[in-house]
C-alpha cells in the first residue's frame, strides 16, 4: 500500500535503497504499472486550450496560459527588443549578435521582423555548430578510443561534421536516426553520392568506448556503451539496468537487454590501434567499393606484418648469439665494477658492449624506419576511411548469467523490447544484423518515445528545462511531465512536420512564452520558485563552448571557418602506452565545437566550465559555479588575450566615451546608461592614476587601463548570462 500511495516514483525508490528492498521489487514497480506509465503509451491526438483572452493565440502560449492560471500565477511582460536580440542569437547560434545587427533589429518596427530574424539565424551555417553540439553531447562524442592508451582517431571528425550539417540542411530527425543505426545498410542501395555520409553516420554507434589493450578484448562492455547511449540518446531508457537482471523499475527485461545485444554482436565494430596492437582495424571505406580497399589495405597489412614479424625475430635465435655477447659483457662490467677492477680494463669491455650494441639497435632502428615509411606511404587510408561500422556475422547471442559473458543462457532472438512492441516482432531478413529494422522501429511515428524525447530536447534547450526534468530517462524512476499535453501535442506536430526541427523551433520560439522577460515576481516566486510553469524566462548561464565562442567573437580573433581534421601526429609516431596514454591539447581560435576532445583526459578548459562527460551520453550538463571558474577568468592566458584583443578594437576609436559604449554594445549588447558611463569613466581614471604611481611607462598606461576595463567586460555576469 504505502508504494501505491507515494505520488514520486523517485521517493519510491529512495524508501527501497533505504529498507534494502530494491532487489525484491518487482519489474515495473512504482506509482503504476508499465502498461500505463504515461511515456509506454501511444502519443494520442491532443485539443489546443481554447483562447484564454488576446495574451497569445500561439497553440504553444495557450497550454501555457493554462497551466498558468491554474496554479494562480501571472506571466511577466514581454523582454525588450535588445534582449531578446541576444537571447535569440546565443539561442540559434551559440555566439553573439553584433552591435550593427541589435541595432538592425531594435529599429526594425515591422510586424513580421522578429519572424524574419529567427529564419535568418536558423539558415545560418553557424546554427549546426550551436544544435549539433547539442546531440554530440548525448552521443557522447570524442576523438579517442578510451582504452588505455587512448589512441587517437583522426577520422572521427567525419561524424561530427556530418551531425553539424545534418542539422543545416535540417534532416528529418526520423531520416537521422537511421542512418546513424544502419547507415552502412542503408548505403548498399543509395546513390552513390549519398552513400558517404550513410557510412560515416554509423560513427555513433563506432563511437562506443574500447576497453583493455586487445582488439575487442571486452565486446560486452562495448556493446553495453551502445545499448546505453542508444537508449539514453534517442529513446530516454535506462537500458543498461538490464544487463544482469530484469530492470528493478522499467518494463525491460534481462531478455530484452540480449535481444537488443544481438543486432550489435552482429556487428563489425572498427578499431584504432592500442598498446598491444597497433594495426588499425575494420574501417569503413568513402571512395572505394568494399573489395577495392580490401586490396589496398592488405597489401599495406601484410607489409606490416612482415615488418613486425622481423622485429620480433630481433629477440629470437637469429640474433641470440649477439644478444648472448651483450648480455656476457654488461655481467662482467657489472662485476668488474664491484670488483674494483682498473678502470682501462673497464673501458675496454664497455668498448666491446657499445660496438656489439650499436649493431644490434642499428637492426631494431632499421625495421622501426622501414615500419614508420610504411605507414607514411599508406597514410592516405586516413583520407578514404570512415570510423564506421559495418555488417558483422549475423547471430543471435545466449543470455548472460549475472551479465558475466562466461556463463551463458538460452539462445535470445534479436527484437525490440516487448513493452514497446506495438506492431509485433521485428522481422529480420536472413544475413542481415537487422540493425535496418531496428533504426525503423526507433524512428517509427508509433514509437511511443521517440519524438516525445526529441521534443523535450529542444524545449529544454530554449527554456533551460524539459516539460519533462529527467531528459534522458522517461522511465518510471523519471520525473513526469509538467504539460503532459503540450509534450503530445508538440510531439505530434513534430510527426506531423515531417520530423522537421526547424519547423518546432519556429514553433517555440514564436511563442510569447519564449518572449518573456527574465524578471523574478515575488507572488510567483512564492507559488512555484522552479519556474516549471513558464510564467517568466529562465535567466542562464552560458555553456562552455557559448563563453569561449563570445570571447573570441567579441574580442575579434573568432575564425568562423570549419575545422576540418585535429592535427595528430603521424601514424609513425604513435607508441602510446597505459603508461605513456595519448594526452594532448591543440590550441585552436576555431569555435568550440571543434575542439579535439578526449576519453580519458577532460579537455582543460571545457572540464572547468562543465562541457560534456566523452564517457557517456550527457543529456543535461551541470550549472555549476566554482571557485576554478573565477580563478580561468582572473588568470588564465586565454581571457589575458581576449580582453587584449577587445582593447585594440576600442582604442581605435580616439573618443574614449564611444570607446565605453562600444564596449557595452559589443560585450553586452545594449548601451550603457549615464550611470555606467560615468562608472566606467572613473575607473579607467583611477587605472591610469595607479600605473603612473606605479612607475608604468606612459605608452603602457593607456595599453593596460583599456584591457583591464575590457576584461571586466568579459568576467561580469551579463557577459556570462542570458536574460
Amino acid at each position: 500500500m504505502l508504494l501505491k500511495r507515494v505520488p514520486d516514483s523517485r521517493v519510491v525508490i529512495g524508501v527501497c535503497l533505504l529498507i534494502g528492498s530494491c532487489l525484491v521489487l518487482p519489474v515495473g514497480a512504482g506509482t503504476t504499472s508499465a502498461s500505463q506509465h504515461w511515456a509506454f503509451r501511444a502519443v494520442e491526438p491532443v485539443t489546443v486550450p481554447e483562447e484564454a483572452g488576446s495574451w497569445s493565440a500561439n497553440p504553444v502560449d495557450r497550454f501555457i496560459l493554462r497551466k498558468i492560471h491554474e496554479k494562480q500565477l501571472r506571466p511577466t511582460g514581454d523582454a525588450s527588443r535588445a534582449v531578446l536580440v541576444r537571447r535569440l542569437y546565443f539561442d540559434l547560434l551559440g555566439l553573439p549578435p553584433t552591435p550593427e545587427e541589435v541595432q538592425a533589429f531594435v529599429e526594425d518596427r515591422s510586424e513580421d521582423a522578429y519572424a524574419r530574424l529567427v529564419d535568418r539565424l536558423l539558415a545560418s551555417t553557424h546554427y549546426g555548430e550551436r544544435w549539433g553540439r547539442y546531440w554530440l553531447d548525448v552521443a557522447r562524442y570524442a576523438d579517442t578510443a578510451g582504452d588505455n592508451a587512448d589512441y587517437p582517431i583522426p577520422e572521427m571528425f567525419r561524424y561530427r561534421d556530418y551531425v553539424i550539417d545534418s542539422f543545416n540542411r535540417d534532416k528529418p530527425f526520423d531520416r537521422f536516426l537511421r542512418e546513424q543505426i544502419a547507415g552502412d545498410i542503408m548505403a548498399e542501395t543509395a546513390p552513390a553520392d549519398a552513400q558517404w555520409d550513410l557510412r560515416v553516420a554509423t560513427g555513433f554507434i563506432a563511437l562506443s568506448r574500447r576497453f583493455g589493450t586487445e582488439p575487442f578484448q571486452f565486446p560486452h562492455l562495448e556493446i553495453e556503451d551502445t545499448l546505453d547511449t542508444m537508449g539514453r540518446a534517442m529513446l530516454a531508457m535506462t537500458l543498461k539496468c538490464a544487463r544482469c537482471h530484469d530492470h528493478k523499475f522499467d518494463p525491460i527485461t534481462n531478455r530484452d537487454y540480449y535481444a537488443l545485444y544481438g543486432f550489435f554482436a552482429s556487428t563489425q565494430y572498427p578499431f584504432s590501434g592500442s598498446e598491444a596492437k597497433k594495426k588499425r582495424l575494420h574501417l569503413v571505406p568513402l571512395k572505394h567499393s568494399r573489395q577495392e580497399y580490401d586490396q589496398i589495405t592488405k597489401g599495406y597489412n601484410e607489409q606490416v606484418k612482415v615488418l613486425i614479424d622481423e622485429s620480433n625475430r630481433l629477440g629470437s635465435p637469429t640474433l641470440e648469439p649477439m644478444r648472448g655477447q651483450v648480455d656476457a659483457l654488461r655481467s662482467q662490467i657489472n662485476m668488474a665494477k664491484r670488483d674494483g677492477k682498473p678502470q682501462p680494463e673497464i673501458d675496454a669491455l664497455q668498448k666491446k658492449y657499445d660496438a656489439i650494441y650499436k649493431v644490434l639497435q642499428a637492426k631494431v632502428d632499421e625495421v622501426k624506419a622501414s615500419l614508420g615509411d610504411l605507414h607514411d606511404e599508406y597514410a592516405y587510408l586516413m583520407e578514404i576511411s570512415a570510423y564506421a561500422v559495418s555488417e558483422g556475422k549475423p547471430t543471435d547471442v545466449r543470455l548472460q548469467l549475472q551479465g558475466d559473458p562466461k556463463q551463458l543462457g538460452e539462445v535470445i532472438p534479436r527484437n525490440a523490447p516487448v513493452v514497446l512492441l506495438a506492431g509485433g516482432d521485428l522481422k529480420i531478413p536472413a544475413g542481415s544484423s537487422g540493425r535496418l529494422q531496428l533504426a525503423e522501429w526507433v524512428a517509427a511515428a508509433e514509437n511511443p518515445l521517440t519524438a516525445r524525447v526529441m521534443v523535450n530536447r529542444i524545449w529544454k534547450h530554449h527554456f533551460g528545462q524539459g516539460l519533462v526534468e529527467t531528459v534522458s530517462n522517461f522511465g518510471i524512476t523519471g520525473a513526469s511531465p509538467s504539460h503532459p499535453e503540450l509534450l503530445d501535442w508538440l510531439a505530434g506536430k513534430f510527426v506531423e512536420s515531417g520530423w522537421s526541427i526547424k519547423q518546432l523551433h519556429r514553433l517555440l520560439l514564436m511563442s510569447r512564452t519564449y518572449r518573456l522577460s527574465s524578471e523574478v515576481v515575488a507572488a510567483n516566486q512564492a507559488i512555484d520558485p522552479g519556474n516549471v510553469y513558464c510564467w517568466h524566462y529562465r535567466r542562464r548561464q552560458l555553456d562552455a563552448e557559448a563563453i569561449r565562442d563570445a570571447m573570441l567573437a567579441v574580442s575579434g580573433d573568432l575564425d568562423l571557418t570549419v575545422a576540418g581534421a585535429h592535427p595528430f601526429a603521424p601514424l609513425r609516431e604513435w607508441d602510446y602506452s597505459q603508461h605513456k596514454p595519448f594526452v594532448e591539447v591543440y590550441p585552436t581560435s576555431k569555435r568550440s565545437v571543434y575542439l579535439m576532445t578526449q576519453r580519458i583526459q577532460r579537455h582543460p578548459y571545457l572540464s572547468i566550465f562543465d562541457g560534456a562527460d566523452t564517457n557517456q551520453s550527457t543529456g543535461e550538463r551541470a550549472e555549476s559555479i566554482l571557485p576554478q571558474q573565477a580563478l580561468f577568468l582572473m588568470n588564465h592566458s586565454f581571457v589575458k588575450e581576449r580582453a587584449e584583443g577587445l582593447s585594440r578594437r576600442l582604442r581605435t576609436n580616439s573618443d574614449e566615451q564611444q570607446r565605453i559604449r562600444t564596449a557595452y554594445q559589443l560585450a553586452w549588447g545594449r548601451p550603457p546608461g549615464a550611470a555606467e558611463l560615468e562608472q566606467a569613466n572613473r575607473y579607467i581614471t583611477r587605472y591610469r592614476s595607479q600605473l603612473l604611481s606605479a612607475g608604468a611607462q606612459p605608452g603602457e598606461v593607456d595599453v593596460e587601463a583599456w584591457t583591464s576595463f575590457a576584461r571586466l567586460m568579459l568576467t561580469a555576469n551579463e557577459f556570462l548570462y542570458i536574460d
